[in-house]
């Protein structure tokens, strides 16, 4: 939870109010999912800033020692 908010929270398009959010989803075969909702203030930036979000999720996982199988930058 604290790698997805960070990641959301240092993203300068993301708005701080209201806040992001992280919530436990399901478990997957191998996997524990979890949801990751922010906002924006243009819906425009939307799909440029998910991606910078997902990119640093992905890198800091990677960091961490934690990988998504079949999936590299």
């Amino acid at each position: 939870r604290h790698i997805l908010l960070e990641a959301a929270k240092s993203h300068p398009k993301v708005l701080r109010d209201p806040a992001p959010m992280v919530a436990f989803d399901k478990f997957g075969e191998s996997s524990l999912d979890f949801l990751l909702r922010f906002f924006v203030a243009n819906v425009d930036d939307r799909v440029g800033t998910q991606t910078d979000v997902m990119v640093a999720v992905i890198k800091r996982l990677a960091e961490e020692g934690i990988e998504k199988r079949g999936f590299s930058l």
